[in-house]
């Protein structure tokens, strides 16, 4: 029996020892658990917002504003797939089991290969995504070149305002790409170079339109140079009609801004606020959809377009004001709740601190509602409210008297007056 004892308490030692070690071994794979519990969309998403994934502290630093976006470039791309693929080969160069203390035997290989697969994934995923940007980016502008060479081969007569339309958009669509070899071709081939050293081969198309888009955006250029040349007479006259519509549009928007200026809304005694609030915006609503489609056009054409301050001032003013608005309504329920308040539970000290904070608030406003009579009404009740307070702070004295209250009384001309003395 004691020979069995002893084997027992030896086998328990070795098979504690090697579990002790097998522990040890599984610890040594920690630094990979990123690659099955982090999230790999919301990795992407930051990466290709910031070219890098926000570390705990910068999330916490920049949790209350927009951090700057920063996109990677290709040298980020290669860099992240060049560390995947490197932690591939290592991974793929482990050995299939292992041996511990000599008699226990781990098999890897489920792991091993469950683990190869998750760092192919991650890999895949950056491939992925550099894969698509070519293939998109050929295409698009591949369509948009074939599209617009086919539109600026519209002959466009003296009375076709349509077609002088279509035509003056393909311009400014060739203007506001501003495409260069350097910017865009150049970079679609370094990354489809780097994408066929990881083996990742796009379509035979790509790669010929690749080589042939750059000589067809010179050539497009060109045609839309002789095109312009062309409608020049045509723009001509429509640009007078333009510089004739936006000086009238001028005189509106002034009209509109004086008729504004006096509108109910910046006076104290309103009864509905809010729906003279909703008839305003929606005036100037109509007035700045006139305007985005006078802009349009001027842009079309290539006319410099005016500020409109007037109508811009507006548009700030109508913010301004409903928050003139807001703070009117919270003081005017404030009083309603005060009011109802008894006696000997008016918190004097918090209604002051209340107003005062308000007092503030209102002082930061823009300087141009101080000529509001809708702003000096509601400073003139909110420094009413503060006298008022003071005085009250002192009747809640424990030392006013009856005779005091009876002074009141005949002062204010009150008759009936429900007060308590200490």
């Amino acid at each position: 029996m004691e020979d069995l004892s002893e084997m027992c308490r030896t086998v328990r030692s070795r098979a504690k020892e090697a579990v002790a070690k097998v522990k040890v071994f599984q610890a040594s794979f920690s630094s990979y658990r990123f690659l099955w519990t982090d999230d790999r969309f919301e990795f992407m998403r930051q990466f290709l917002l910031y070219g890098h994934v926000l570390s705990t502290e910068e999330a916490e630093l920049y949790a209350d504003f927009e951090l700057k976006k920063n996109p990677p470039t290709l040298d980020n791309f290669k860099e992240q797939i060049n560390q995947f693929e490197s932690l591939y080969t290592r991974v793929s160069k482990m050995d299939d089991k292992r041996v511990f203390c000599g008699w226990l035997q781990l098999d890897i290989k489920p792991f091993k290969h469950s683990l190869m697969n998750d760092i192919k994934k991650w890999s895949w995923m950056f491939k992925e995504h550099l894969l698509n940007h070519v293939n998109k980016s050929v295409t698009e502008l591949s369509s948009f070149i074939d599209a617009t060479t086919d539109g600026l081969s519209t002959n466009v007569s003296d009375t076709d305002y349509a077609g002088l339309v279509k035509i003056m958009g393909h311009l400014r669509a060739i203007r506001d790409r501003k495409i260069s070899s350097d910017r865009h071709f150049k970079p679609l081939k370094s990354t489809a170079e780097l994408l066929k050293t990881y083996g990742q081969q796009l379509p035979e198309n790509v790669y010929t339109q690749l080589e042939e888009l750059p000589e067809k955006w010179i050539n497009l250029k060109k045609i839309a140079f002789t095109v312009k040349l062309e409608v020049a007479p045509l723009q001509s006259n429509e640009v007078s009609v333009i510089r004739r519509m936006c000086v009238h549009f001028e005189v509106k928007q002034h009209e509109f801004r004086e008729k504004f200026r006096s509108e109910s809304i910046f006076k104290l005694n309103v009864e509905e606020p809010y729906e003279l609030l909703d008839k305003c915006n929606q005036s100037i609503t109509l007035m700045e959809m006139e305007m985005k489609k006078l802009q349009n056009t001027a842009d079309l054409f290539e006319v410099s377009f005016p500020e409109y301050k007037q109508l811009r001032q507006c548009r700030s003013d109508i913010i301004l004001v409903k928050n003139v608005w807001d703070m009117v309504i919270f003081v005017k329920t404030s009083i309603e709740d005060w009011t109802k308040t008894p006696w000997k539970e008016i918190n004097v000290e918090q209604m002051d601190m209340e107003l005062r904070r308000f007092a503030k608030e209102m002082k930061m406003l823009d300087k141009e509602a101080r000529a509001w009579d809708v702003y000096t009404g509601l400073e003139s009740t909110v420094k009413n409210l503060l006298t008022s307070l003071r005085a009250v702070n002192e009747l809640q004295n424990p030392a006013i008297r009856e005779r005091h209250w009876q002074q009141l009384m005949t002062k204010t001309k009150v008759r009936h007056f429900v007060y308590s003395v200490v």
